[in-house]
């Protein structure tokens, strides 16, 4: 699957209208390559740990100097019509990552059993995050796959029924099955009343 494909995919669908295709039929073309090269570039933007306004403020300037000088003002027109706002790749971002949980908790569907890994810190700050490793069967269930499944700030305590709560609630939304799970390694949320594994 080609990478403008996928976007095609995830992105926001224009109304469904055979006038709006009619009308607007080159410029529908040419705004799927200039959501194509906005999710590239706030892909890159995601992968390099960049502020999200470096698109707006740095890329894009870089980008429509370089056209300009290589390829002409026609082509630099073209460029600034590249969506790299602040907001705009911050959604591109969300996009692409709930795409990405999507596909994973899709793939631990289909797998007959999974395992987890779950650890949880309290930074300097106070601050308790929740992290879940997921070990599941690749779709021909001869792979084993280790993912990052959760990573989340716990609201209340780190006690073991939060934790248990949080992973839930997440089991929930995404209607895993609690009866595939097969192993649970945890550190010390064990306990012979309560605690995570309990």
């Amino acid at each position: 699957m080609t990478m403008h494909r996928k976007f095609r995919e995830i992105a926001p669908k224009p109304p469904d209208s055979g006038v709006f295709r009619s009308t607007c039929g080159t410029r529908f073309a040419t705004s799927e390559k200039l959501l194509a090269a906005s999710f590239e570039i706030s892909k890159l933007i995601a992968q390099c740990k960049k502020p999200h306004t470096v698109g707006e403020t740095l890329v894009k300037p870089c980008l429509i100097k370089a056209v300009e000088e290589v390829l002409g003002l026609e082509a630099k027109k073209k460029i600034q019509d590249i969506p790299l706002s602040n907001n705009t790749v911050k959604a591109r971002i969300e996009l692409m990552s709930n795409d990405i949980e999507e596909q994973l908790v899709s793939r631990i569907k289909r797998s007959p059993v999974f395992a987890l890994q779950c650890d949880e810190s309290t930074d300097i700050s106070n601050c308790c995050q929740l992290l879940v490793f997921v070990r599941f069967l690749d779709d021909d269930n001869t792979i084993i796959k280790e993912e990052l499944l959760i990573s989340r700030e716990l609201d209340t305590t780190s006690k073991g029924i939060d934790v248990m709560n949080s992973i839930s609630e997440y089991f929930e939304k995404h209607n895993l099955m609690w009866n595939k799970l097969v192993a649970l390694c945890t550190d010390v949320m064990l306990g012979s009343r309560s605690g995570l594994a309990t």
